[in-house]
């Protein structure tokens, strides 16, 4: 009997998964294929031979590559591998440069990288915060990211409180060197050598531990004093009371209520209240008359943090550019927690005074447990964890400012470790069931954002995605394609129409025992 064939003159479905076959969908029966290989669909609703592959250079091991834009308006090519990076021209792929670097192969598939001045910010939680510097002429260099210097040899990185809340510090004096520091439970460990903490917003380096509850540390800016103030009567005050002057201003916490005397460690500043005017000692619970005032051994308490990134704490995986702030996220022991930097300083973090302009510290709010994993420069600021999406509102009249982000949750989709890409529709991604989704804008203020599958005809495809990347076009086509790299060296390739809301995909591999090992779109 003859077997029944049916043409097709649109293929725009591409290839789709086994489970579609006995679809009783017709558009789709009437557009899909079963298999195809090392093609591309095309605008006119056909499928044609993918383009060739030519040698740019000779690759003995995989790479992961990225482009480092140039001061000049050029760029090149970094070229991630195994302990090293290959700065290439990406006209012909020569080596310009080769530089060492802290990654191994394994961080180099999920590192994440953005871009600033003559300069690439490179984030792994396996390594310390790496920069990667365009040094002038053929020469570049690797090193640890380092931050703004304060006053007074302060250092303006990020600082968090790691420790329970209730651990108090207790400072053997407010200056000098070797001093004693004694926490009331366990906490130090000897990776704090070396890394600082701040009793009171003033720095003091680790140099010796000699236990858990026990250290020595050089002071780096003289802490604030801490003061005995006899007032007419201590009934208005209580421990962790916040209290102030009344004329002086000056401010500070309640650490203990004596017979008659209020000991104070000072928050603002070094001046003393008054005792010689008719200053009185404010509370929340009230005031009273001040009478003396004396300084004595640095107080015992809670009011200190450490430096968020450091080897004690691990380091932060999750990084990007956004507006002129520099966003980090991913901390290991603060998982929920994004820093932005100073507006237009993206090397100071110092807090301040909380002004539209300062550095801040903020939490994601609803899930203190979520891994944050991707930080993401779109329309707006994107954040993918491993348990959902967000994103922060802004715009031009209201951009992100201390004190006024909001994190808005998208979908409760996971990002995988993979990196996201950004394109014309929005933000690609996988999640943990290796799915190609797409966060798109709504043009909606209420909902601003709204999550789409991209492979769900041809899931079948994406066996362990480990890269991704977007073509405006290829050669002389004009349509638009992403591509996902597979663990296995092959590559899922979707081709879509702008304003198009169907994909086409079409797996591509190489001949014989060849593989694609990175991919990188210029």
């Amino acid at each position: 009997m003859r077997r029944r064939r049916e043409f097709k003159n649109q293929l725009l479905a591409g290839e789709v998964s086994p489970d579609y076959y006995e679809a009783s969908n017709d558009e789709l029966a009437a557009t899909a294929l079963k298999q195809q290989r090392n093609a591309i669909g095309i605008n006119a609703g056909g499928s044609v031979r993918r383009p060739g592959t030519y040698m740019i250079s000779d690759i003995t091991v995989d790479k992961r590559f990225e482009q480092l834009d140039l001061d000049t308006g050029g760029y090149v090519i970094a070229a991630f591998y195994d302990g090293y990076v290959d700065i290439l021209d990406p006209d012909d792929g020569s080596v310009i440069d080769t530089v060492a670097g802290p990654w191994s192969t394994s961080s180099v598939k999920t590192m994440q990288v953005a871009n600033g001045e003559n300069l690439m910010w490179i984030y792994s939680n396996d390594f310390h915060p790496q920069v990667l510097r365009h040094d002038g002429g053929g020469s570049y260099s690797v090193g640890d990211e380092t931050f703004s210097g304060g006053t007074g040899g302060s250092i303006s990185q990020p600082y968090y409180r790691y420790a329970a809340r209730g651990i108090s510090l207790t400072p053997g004096a407010t200056s000098g060197t070797g001093i004693s520091l004694v926490f009331s439970e366990d906490f130090l460990t000897d990776d704090h050598i070396g890394t600082r903490i701040r009793y009171v917003d003033n720095e003091i380096e680790v140099k010796t531990v000699t236990d858990a509850q026990n250290g020595t540390g050089d002071v780096i800016s003289a802490l604030y004093p801490t003061l005995r103030v006899t007032v007419a009567s201590v009934a208005p005050f209580k421990v962790d009371h916040r209290v102030n002057g009344t004329i002086t201003g000056v401010s500070g916490v309640v650490i203990a209520v004596g017979a008659g005397t209020v000991d104070v460690v000072l928050i603002s500043g070094y001046s003393h209240f008054d005792a010689t005017s008719p200053e009185k000692l404010r509370s929340p619970n009230g005031e009273s008359a001040i009478s003396a005032v004396t300084t004595i051994s640095p107080g015992e308490t809670v009011l200190w943090d450490e430096q968020m990134i450091s080897d004690a704490r691990g380091y932060p995986g999750a990084v990007c550019k956004h507006r002129n702030r520099k966003f980090i996220g991913g901390f290991p022991d603060a998982p929920s927690a994004i820093v932005m930097s100073a507006a237009g300083f993206p090397d100071d973090y110092d807090l301040g005074d909380g002004d539209v302009a300062d550095a801040s510290i903020e939490l994601l709010g609803d899930n203190e447990n979520a891994q944050i994993r991707h930080i993401v420069s779109a329309e707006q600021l994107i954040i993918g964890t491993d348990r959902a999406c967000y994103y922060v509102p802004e715009s031009e009249q209201a951009p992100i400012v201390p004190g006024g982000v909001e994190f808005k949750k998208i979908s409760p989709d996971s990002m995988s470790e993979v990196p996201p890409l950004v394109v014309p529709e929005g933000v690609v991604f996988t999640d943990n069931a290796d799915r190609l989704l797409i966060l798109s804008p709504t043009g909606n203020v209420r909902a601003s954002w709204v999550v789409g599958e991209l492979s769900n005809l041809s899931d079948h495809l994406l066996t362990d995605p480990v890269e991704l990347a977007y073509l405006p076009g290829l050669g002389t086509r004009r349509e638009r394609f992403l591509l996902v790299r597979n663990d296995d060296g092959t590559i899922v390739v979707f081709s879509y129409r702008r304003n198009s809301d169907q994909l086409g995909a079409a797996l591509w591999s190489v001949y014989g025992d060849g593989r694609f090992g990175y991919i990188c779109a210029v």
